[in-house]
């Protein structure tokens, strides 16, 4: 499922700083997943910051 998910992630939290929450429909709908599912592996992955 993840595939490129993380790389995406990533780059997001490089450019930002963190995942902003706006970008996870965004992520979702890109990949085919469910926003859920996205914000299920940023709270997973403790790499990942949700806020600033």
């Amino acid at each position: 499922m993840e595939g490129p998910l993380l790389p995406i992630l990533h780059a997001v939290q490089h450019a930002f700083g963190y995942v902003p929450q706006e970008a996870l429909p965004v992520i979702a709908e890109a990949l085919q997943l469910t926003r859920a599912e996205v914000h299920g592996v940023v709270s997973f992955y403790h790499d990942y910051r949700d806020h600033a």
